[in-house]
């Protein structure tokens, strides 16, 4: 595990697993310069690399259509099951869009995906799920 600090626009603390201080380069912008080459170590650099589809992941969960903040809950467990049901949702919209991309196809809006998703759900038979047997775990907790 590694805990160091990295100067961006202001100071940002970094707690990394399996991370390497190895030196890397990024660029930066200045207003009176334009881009430059600012040293750093690799794992601000992986960060900065990888950011992107975090903040597309909690635009998307925070934007519309929300199960979680839609309605409001005593016990906190339902909330945070409705939290993952929102994750689960919106990682699966996410894969919709790259597929559709990559397929060359048009990528449906949110609020389609959702009710196409919605249909199929609908449409499903208890006979799907015949022959589907949960089996308990071989080792036993003592």
């Amino acid at each position: 595990m590694l805990a160091f600090h990295w100067w961006d626009r202001k100071l940002v603390h970094y707690l990394c697993t399996g991370a390497v201080m190895a030196p890397s380069s990024i660029e930066r912008k200045v207003k009176q310069v334009g881009a430059i080459t600012v040293p750093c170590p690799a794992s601000v650099n992986n960060y900065q690399g990888w950011m992107g589809g975090v903040d597309v992941h909690d635009q998307l969960r925070l934007q519309a259509y929300s199960i979680q903040t839609s309605t409001k809950l005593k016990k906190y467990y339902k909330s945070i099951f409705l939290g993952f049901i929102d994750l689960v949702l919106v990682n699966a919209y996410i894969s919709h869009t790259e597929a559709a991309r990559m397929a060359g196809t048009p990528v449906m809006k949110r609020r389609e995906w959702y009710r196409v998703l919605q249909n199929q759900l609908l449409q499903m038979k208890a006979e799907y799920f015949t022959g589907i047997v949960a089996t308990p775990p071989t080792t036993f907790m003592k």
